[in-house]
């Protein structure tokens, strides 16, 4: 941050004739926003009504670096708590009155980072400031066109990484993604985490709802260290698997993999298993046709499909949201212990740039909010004595990523609890410095539950990771996943395998003990 860039946005804000010291009017301020605009950390300042013409303001450095204050005059200010997370190029921001208005004083994370002169957008009562870190591009606050690629694949297959295309993704992509640093005791972390650990192996539902497959796979967790199964209910084909859920036969999204699910339930009950249902939500390829309403759409009107021509349900009906809590319903009736919602996100892939939504003006602030209120809404819906948890991009330990929507800290606020989609294969070269991260697993899940700590502090001990036994890996490669995870002070875990086809030997309770979790205990 060069004292030119500072002394030109300060002469801009003295010398703007929109912006005169009035005496006689004093718009109060109703409300502080922080979040992200394309590439910029964002603080907004809501007034309750026109700041031109009566309120001044003016962005000074301070002699030391890295530190910037946003003054405002002629405004009145009653402490109040801002809302969002100020993004990842500030590093600290302190609010306070002063004799006339208020101050906001913030450090930037790194030094040489970019401060925009404050701005009014588009409404003469919200003050604008956008901080951009020292390699960011700039962007104009009119630009809202989005990536439209690849950020992470979800879990289904390895085929796919991350290929994101925004300044931030290639700072990403090449390694930089910010280390987080954790502000309170290791010690008082490592106490919340819960004694008792979930550790288990996803299972498709073919395998689960059939007598013959269910019971070879119930027969190969025996004997073993796990005690979770978690069961796909709904997939990202938006067929939905477990009988009983009427809308599923209206609109004829029922696949008979399940055909009784009390009973499969039971059985793995029987096994002494913990059971988790897996319901993907807003990607569907059967709701957006049978229900074109219901649908993300283009801004012609037509249902918007992604580069593979995949459709999504819109994020933000509640008529969406009833549905995919109906299939919950039935899971929590049939016995299942935890709902595990999969696919709480926006679209990634294709033109992102022409989604348009029930509600207009979708954005990183709106967007991430809509997926918390689902998330609520959920919690309200099931039994309180069911646990409702997500699955969430692994890169999301340690990145905000816009485009899908999920803020981690904010998500961890109403999830009981997270899983990040920890696949080694899955993260692109160069991330966390990394040229091939899937020959490093250990690194891979160590620096990411490492951000992940220090961004939830507390809520850390709601993050169970999905981990990887599949790409060749053997229980060398599973056990160091593991290894990095019981670093990080975490106990449960869940593998993924898309094939039901696991490393059965790593999970032998004599071969884990000596050479992966040394504290295990049957």
């Amino acid at each position: 941050m060069t004292k030119k860039i500072l002394y030109a946005a300060l002469a801009f804000c003295l010398l703007s004739g929109n912006l005169l010291y009035g005496q006689n009017v004093k718009p109060a301020v109703t409300e502080i926003k922080y979040g992200k605009h394309n590439d910029k950390s964002r603080i907004v300042v809501v007034l309750s009504e026109e700041c031109k013409g009566v309120c001044r303001y003016s962005l000074s450095p301070s002699k030391n670096n890295g530190i910037f204050a946003l003054s405002i005059k002629g405004v009145s200010y009653k402490p109040i708590n801002p809302n969002g997370n100020f993004g990842k190029e500030i590093q600290h921001i302190v609010i306070q009155s002063n004799e006339n208005g208020i101050d906001i004083i913030g450090r930037l994370t790194e030094q040489g980072g970019k401060i925009n002169a404050p701005f009014i957008l588009n409404n003469p009562s919200r003050i604008v400031l956008d901080v951009m870190g020292k390699d960011s591009m700039e962007v104009s606050s009119s630009d809202t066109k989005e990536s439209g690629k690849t950020v992470q694949k979800d879990k289904k297959s390895n085929a796919e990484k991350q290929t994101k295309t925004t300044p931030a993704a290639q700072k990403e992509q090449k390694g930089q993604i910010k280390k987080w640093v954790l502000k309170v005791s290791t010690e008082s972390i490592k106490n919340s985490i819960e004694e008792d650990a979930k550790r288990g192996v996803h299972i498709t539902a073919h395998w689960a709802g059939g007598a013959t497959l269910r019971n070879k796979m119930i027969n190969n967790i025996k004997g073993t260290v796990l005690n979770t199964v978690v069961i796909a209910l709904k997939e990202m084909n938006g067929e939905v698997y477990i009988n009983g859920v009427e809308k599923a036969k209206k609109y004829n999204s029922y696949y008979a993999a399940i055909p009784d699910p009390e009973k499969m339930v039971q059985d793995f009950k029987d096994a002494g298993l913990y059971t988790i249902g897996r319901i993907v939500l807003f990607k569907d390829d059967i709701l957006p046709v049978k229900r074109p309403d219901l649908a993300v759409k283009t801004p012609s009107g037509s249902t918007w499909k992604d580069k593979k021509g995949k459709m999504w349900a819109d994020q933000y009906s509640k008529e969406v949201w009833d549905y995919n809590i109906d299939v919950a319903l039935r899971a929590v009736e049939a016995g299942f212990d935890e709902i595990q919602f999969d696919y709480v996100r926006y679209p990634t892939e294709g033109k992102i740039s022409d989604c348009r939504y029930s509600q207009p003006g979708h954005n990183w602030d709106k967007g991430r909010a809509n997926l918390a209120d689902f998330i609520q809404y959920a919690k309200t819906k099931i039994p309180k004595n069911i646990p409702v948890s997500i699955d969430v991009f692994g890169l999301t330990m340690s990145a905000d990523i816009n485009e899908i929507g999920q803020d981690l800290p904010l998500l961890a606020e109403h999830a009981d609890y997270i899983y990040p989609m920890m696949y080694p294969s899955h993260y692109y070269p160069g991330n966390y410095g990394l040229k091939n991260p899937n020959a490093n697993p250990y690194k891979v899940i160590d620096r990411g539950l490492s951000d992940a700590m220090a961004r939830l502090e507390y809520r850390y001990n709601k993050i169970r990771p999905y981990l990887q036994d599949f790409s060749k890996y053997g229980p060398h490669e599973v056990g160091e996943q593991i290894r990095a995870l019981r670093k990080n002070y975490l106990r449960s875990w869940i593998m993924w395998s898309p094939n039901n086809k696991y490393t059965w030997s790593a999970y032998k309770p004599e071969y884990y003990k000596k050479n992966i979790d040394p504290d295990y205990e049957p």
